[in-house]
């Protein structure tokens, strides 16, 4: 019988063990270690009457991939609602990845679109478009939402 000093972790043991904290650039942080960034409570439509609001008086951007309506707000930054339809995207993994992609485009672009609540939904079944593909109909989103916004409140 081996002694409890003499123990040794055998090699399959040692692979399990966490090597310490994580290292910060493992995952994104928020200037917090170890904190990931989030899409910021400030930056989102929560409530069914901000829907609303935006769905009434609004200006419309489409696509073959995305309805994208806009309004103005009253306040100096943009917010984000999105409506991603299980009707017309059946998996989860395409909706949630369709998600992510709008909220990180959203992201990149907050500092243009501020004053703007932005409501995304998808144009009946978009199949599984590209990242690039998204990317690009995004953009295309901001900048037309951005312009006739602006008419609007000149006008």
């Amino acid at each position: 019988m081996v002694s409890a000093a003499g123990w040794q972790p055998r090699v399959e043991e040692m692979s399990l063990r966490r090597a310490g904290p994580r290292d910060a650039s493992a995952c994104p942080s928020s200037g917090v270690p170890g904190r990931r960034k989030r899409f910021a409570k400030q930056s989102r439509l929560d409530h069914p009457l901000e829907f609303k609001r935006v769905f009434r008086s609004s200006h419309r951007s489409v696509d073959r991939l995305f309805v994208a309506v806009a309004r103005v707000n009253d306040k100096e930054q943009a917010r984000l609602g999105l409506a991603i339809s299980k009707k017309w995207v059946k998996k989860a993994v395409v909706r949630n990845r369709l998600k992510r992609q709008i909220r990180e485009s959203f992201r990149k672009h907050q500092t243009q679109l501020a004053g703007l609540d932005i409501v995304v939904m998808t144009n009946r079944a978009p199949g599984q478009p590209s990242n690039k593909q998204i990317s690009e109909s995004l953009q295309n989103h901001w900048l037309t939402l951005l312009k006739k916004c602006e008419q609007s409140s000149s006008q």
